[in-house]
């Protein structure tokens, strides 16, 4: 069982403008809705924080029950993979590969060592399987997903 990592102390250049998404303001309401449920469709404008902030809501909200989980994060694009998973790090005053990893095609990014977060591109979503981590809550959100 992976240990819970602690949710960030202090305060962060990333504070303000988190807290002023339109995402934040339902932080407790995603969270919640979430965990009741197996499937949960979220529709908000480009920029709201979806993609950023819900993994970091379900992760915090693990940690604050003292449950270890783990969250996959599927992505359309090799780029929208390393750059959000960059941004949720340097959000979490860490680097890649702490709590937040990625794996695209030919690149594996410290995966096994990142704790919980994980963003994967499309091409790779067949290969994560929640069932290999059965003591850890497991998350598996889709973002960008086109009609």
């Amino acid at each position: 069982v992976l240990p819970c990592r602690a949710p960030f102390q202090g305060e962060s250049e990333y504070d303000s403008f988190r807290q002023s998404l339109p995402v934040f303001e339902k932080k407790e309401e995603i969270v919640k809705i979430i965990k009741e449920n197996k499937v949960v469709l979220i529709i908000g404008e480009t920029g709201s924080g979806k993609t950023t902030q819900i993994p970091q809501f379900l992760l915090d909200d693990c940690y604050e029950n003292g449950i270890p989980c783990r969250i996959f994060c599927t992505q359309p694009r090799r780029l929208a993979v390393i750059a959000v998973a960059e941004r949720v790090a340097a959000e979490r005053r860490e680097k890649v590969g702490q709590t937040v990893g990625y794996q695209i095609r030919l690149e594996n990014f410290l995966l096994q060592v990142a704790r919980h977060i994980h963003l994967i591109s499309t091409c790779r979503e067949r290969e994560i399987s929640c069932s290999v981590f059965r003591t850890t809550i497991c998350f598996h959100l889709l973002f960008s997903v086109q009609s």
